[in-house]
């Protein structure tokens, strides 16, 4: 609710989402996790950037492994992005009760404004701890 346009949710979706994975995942994060420690020589400083090491390596996986959909952890980051996220939360009308958020603006561009159309009373806070 604190995201204010595209940017900004997006940096949210990625923290969130990788606490979801790491979380959901927790058998098959080597997977992802080597592959970074071979190619990214330094440590990530911070979500944002290993979101972006992740995608990466869905795309890698993607192109190089032909076992690549067996891996739920693939399937996950293949399915789970954040623009299917985005565009069931502004665009779909039969998956909640109302579209939760607004864009005004083009959908990719970063600086494009977000109005919220949901209240707070409606949905139960869930804290996701690292």
């Amino acid at each position: 609710m604190h995201a204010e346009n595209i940017h900004n949710l997006r940096q949210d979706y990625g923290s969130f989402f990788l606490y979801w994975i790491k979380d959901s995942f927790p058998k098959t994060l080597h997977n992802f996790k080597e592959w970074e420690l071979r190619n990214f020589p330094t440590e990530s400083r911070g979500y944002h950037e290993e979101y972006r090491r992740f995608e990466i390596w869905i795309d890698f996986l993607q192109k190089n492994d032909p076992e690549h959909e067996k891996l739920g952890l693939w399937k996950a980051g293949k399915d789970v992005t954040f623009d299917a996220c985005l565009f069931i939360i502004s665009r779909c009308d039969n998956i909640f009760p109302k579209r939760l958020l607004k864009i005004i603006g083009y959908f990719k561009d970063p600086s494009a404004l977000i109005e919220w159309n949901i209240d707070l009373k409606d949905f139960i806070q869930v804290t996701i701890t690292p």
